[in-house]
């Protein structure tokens, strides 16, 4: 009599791969990454050959120290579905990544004025080409081109940044640039202002002495390039007007020059007179001196 049994062991694999291959986190500088690893792993029932390894890498955003992380995951996954996931950072860090530079202030009234930044950091940092990055206008000065070309014309006296970053994927710089501007002297290479003197009395009576209203200073053109004059008497009844008043040809000399509703005769009485002084200075901006004008024959 033979009886007969039947066994049937089934064997499940649920280890995964080992690694074999030594491997930590490390930090080092940007210009000193080192090649990915290459890894090893084993398998108790299957050959390091059929071991699928599926390798991944994904780097962070730079950190405003200039630090960032690059991950490395390794999935190794044996025959049998087992999978061991292997990771390793590198921490980068970026010598030097933000720079910062101050110009000696420039003009702000200089029309034919324009800085060509990237000249600016070609020649102040030899190991940087200021071509092919990123210009940002920080203080929205909306003096900056896209090409690094700062026209200060027309800005308030202040302190401008501009950025610059590389386009290095790996090792990217930033050169901060601050930028002072002014209008006045010495940064403009124009002598400071001098005041404007009214002088608000005259005697056009032909002695040869105070025969004009003279308005000291007004004819200095680099102070005050625009100007107007108006006169009025005590009735509000205009009498004189002149553009780019300069105390020479153009210059009050007591007649209503036919300018307005009184006509020209003699000369205007003896009185009391109104003037109205417009002018630009050299920041560019419009100001108003008035006051009486004494005339006496």
């Amino acid at each position: 009599l033979t009886t007969t049994h039947v066994q049937t062991i089934t064997v499940q694999d649920t280890t995964p791969p080992t690694l074999v291959t030594p491997l930590t986190n490390i930090s080092v500088t940007c210009d000193a990454i080192p090649t990915i690893p290459v890894l090893v792993f084993n398998d108790s029932c299957t050959a390091t050959s059929n071991i699928v390894v599926v390798f991944t890498e994904t780097t962070s955003s730079i950190d405003a120290n200039g630090n960032y992380t690059i991950t490395y995951v390794w999935n190794a996954t044996d025959a049998c579905g087992n999978n061991l996931p292997v990771t390793q950072i590198v921490n980068v860090s970026i010598p030097n990544y933000l720079q910062p530079l101050t110009l000696e202030a420039v003009c702000s009234i200089d029309t034919d004025l324009q800085i060509n930044l990237e000249t600016v950091i070609s020649n102040l940092f030899p190991g940087i080409t200021a071509n092919g990055g990123t210009w940002i206008d920080v203080s929205n000065s909306g003096a900056l081109s896209t090409n690094g070309v700062f026209t200060p014309l027309d800005l308030v006296n202040g302190f401008y940044i501009v950025r610059y970053t590389t386009n290095d994927p790996i090792c990217p710089k930033i050169i901060e640039i601050t930028i002072p501007t002014r209008n006045d002297f010495p940064t403009c290479g124009v002598q400071s202002c001098v005041t404007l003197i009214v002088h608000n009395a005259f005697t056009p009576n032909g002695d040869g002495v105070n025969e004009t209203f003279i308005i000291e200073n007004i004819n200095n053109l680099d102070c005050y390039p625009e100007n107007t004059v108006e006169i009025y008497d005590r009735w509000g009844v205009k009498v004189y007007d002149a553009s780019n008043y300069n105390n020479d040809d153009r210059v009050f000399k007591g007649f209503s020059e036919g300018r307005s509703t009184v006509k020209q005769s003699s000369g205007l009485p003896t009185g009391t007179y109104f003037y109205i002084l417009k002018y630009k200075n050299i920041e560019g901006n419009y100001q108003t001196k008035n006051g009486y004008l004494y005339l006496s024959r």
